[in-house]
């Protein structure tokens, strides 16, 4: 009896042992995580052992302020009462963020020269001071996840950092080059569309290309860097690894915007002509850098069609039904990005405030449209021919300075002025300065509901900027991706945006086809040789070519 007991609590010890998910590391090593009502831990990458566990209190979660402020590299000091416990906790981040002012028992926590209300206020615990982690993790710019127990009670917090300086300094780079790309494109793909609709992302274009160029080599990659904007990363020997390296920081900086308030989900994939050779290197570096999904499969089948259609309809939750509308006999890879952004308006459109309003076209028609509409404060400006206005998304931020990363912004040229003419005058430079000088201000805006859905191929508009080498079979240099000669066929993008009262919902997706040629020829069909009428037949040898017998068969039932 006493070895079944013994049996029945290992067996249910075991099943508990492996109903705890595994501690969650921060990405990159920046930042920290904590199990609830544990001393295990994880600090930027390396199992830490605390003196105080984390708990939950009235629904909040609640972790020891030394542990997780020397963890993020700060130094603490205390002050203490005339009776000696805890007053109050200074938190110092040494420049790189604002200090931090904690007072036990206060729901208010001096941030710089912020005041900021908080939900729950620091506790004394067992001669340790708690602090809600939430805060602690905003505070620091930083992203907050919970990884749920079975039971879906709180079992894990990570709090995971913001880029490093010496990060954003290698990011910087590739944010302003992508963004000057972008107009760029813009300026050429609109030149063409004359009186409709552009949609684009530059963003999804410039990471799928991006990506490619990882196997271009010499003037190729070159060539493709500066069309992107990229003259930081133009050296053809170390530029494609200082790329990649940057491309996965953003990359890993946009994935850590506020899940709770906002859906941002940024994918790669390379689908792989079996037939074709490819360079480990290369496929290691997507792999590693941005994050691809290798597929290699047999471009013959239509079913490998059906499948990047259908990666392409599930990233982006629908929204892109499918890129391509076929695979030729020289496709050799196609590599993929998409893009899927859903987020919902910090000061939402009444909506009975929408109204039909004249809206007037460039021709000086007008057509009749939805127009939304709100007052509040905004930030604003004013500039040489233009209104510039930003609508920032929700945030389920603490509201801390610098909070909402993400809005739109809405340029509206003079009435003097085309849109064309304001376009072509257009960079990344007038750009960026008028960013900087946006202000708040209170004021009203009146917006047009819409939703477009947008197609086209970008290779005209990419050569035109600079990019034909990658495109010319008797130039281009992909010996970095494949030992046959490559190029790049076409490059497609296929977006859809729709704005309305409560946010914006918007997908895209860049499809670059890589072609080759010297591939090894597909393998024939499984053939069928059904032999149900007459037919020759022969016995031979093979060493001498001897025909030994020979015969027909009309009837083989009969003698």
């Amino acid at each position: 009896m006493k070895k079944r007991w013994l049996a029945i609590v290992f067996l249910v010890a075991a099943l508990l042992a492996g109903s705890v998910p595994p501690l969650v590391a921060a990405p990159s090593g920046r930042g920290i995580s904590l199990r609830i009502g544990s001393l295990e831990a994880d600090a930027n990458g390396k199992a830490v052992t605390l003196d105080a566990a984390p708990f939950i209190q009235d629904g909040r979660t609640f972790v020891p302020l030394r542990f997780v402020s020397e963890a993020l590299g700060a130094s603490v000091q205390y002050t203490q009462k005339a009776d000696g416990s805890t007053e109050k906790v200074t938190v110092d981040f040494g420049g790189l963020a604002p200090s931090q002012v904690w007072t036990i028992g206060v729901t208010k926590v001096d941030l710089g020269d912020e005041v900021v209300v908080l939900d729950a206020a620091p506790l004394v615990r067992d001669s340790r001071t708690f602090v809600p982690v939430r805060f602690v993790a905003e505070a620091m710019g930083g992203r907050l996840q919970v990884a749920a127990n079975p039971d879906g009670s709180t079992g894990q917090v990570l709090i995971q950092l913001p880029l490093s300086q010496l990060q954003r300094d290698l990011v910087k780079p590739l944010a302003n080059g992508f963004s000057d790309f972008g107009f760029r494109l813009l300026q050429q793909v609109a030149s063409g569309q004359s009186g409709k609709n552009v949609f684009l992302s530059p963003e999804s274009a410039a990471l799928a290309l991006s990506m490619t160029a990882q196997g271009a080599k010499g003037d190729t990659f070159k060539a493709m860097a500066a069309s992107l904007g990229l003259s930081d990363f133009s050296s053809a020997s170390s530029g494609g690894e200082k790329l990649a390296q940057a491309a996965s920081l953003m990359m890993e900086s946009l994935a850590g915007m506020d899940p709770e308030q906002v859906t941002l989900e940024i994918a790669n994939a390379l689908f792989a002509n079996r037939q074709v050779p490819f360079e480990e290197d290369f496929l290691a570096r997507c792999q590693e850098s941005y994050q691809a999904e290798v597929n290699s499969l047999d471009f013959a089948n239509p079913a490998t069609l059906q499948a990047i259609n259908d990666w392409a309809r599930q990233k982006t939750h629908g929204r892109i039904d499918g890129i391509l509308d076929q695979l030729e006999p020289q496709d050799a890879m196609v590599l993929l990005n998409a893009i899927y952004f859903l987020g919902r308006w910090s000061q939402p459109f009444p909506a009975d405030q929408t109204r039909e309003a004249d809206f007037t076209l460039s021709d000086g028609s007008t057509v009749q449209v939805p127009r939304m509409g709100q007052d509040g404060e905004f930030e604003y400006l004013e500039g040489e021919g233009f209104q510039a206005i930003r609508l920032p998304y929700a945030s389920s931020s603490l509201n801390l300075p610098g909070s909402s990363r993400l809005g739109m912004v809405v340029l509206l040229p003079d009435q003097s002025a085309s849109l064309e003419q304001f376009l072509a005058a257009l960079d990344g430079d007038h750009w960026r300065s008028w960013m900087e000088s946006m202000a708040s201000r209170e004021g009203r805006i009146e917006l047009p509901r819409f939703r477009v859905e947008f197609k086209t191929s970008l290779k005209d508009a990419l050569v035109a900027i600079g990019m034909g080498a990658a495109f010319d079979p008797d130039l281009a240099d992909f010996s970095g991706m494949t030992p046959l000669p490559a190029w790049i066929g076409d490059v497609i993008q296929k977006t859809f945006v729709e704005v309305k009262e409560t946010g914006t919902e918007a997908a895209a997706v860049t499809a670059v086809v890589m072609k080759a040629t010297g591939m090894m020829e597909p393998p024939p069909p499984p053939f069928q040789m059904i032999v149900d009428r007459p037919f020759l037949f022969a016995i031979t040898d093979r060493e001498t070519g001897a025909l030994l017998f020979l015969g027909t068969i009309q009837n083989p039932a009969g003698s």
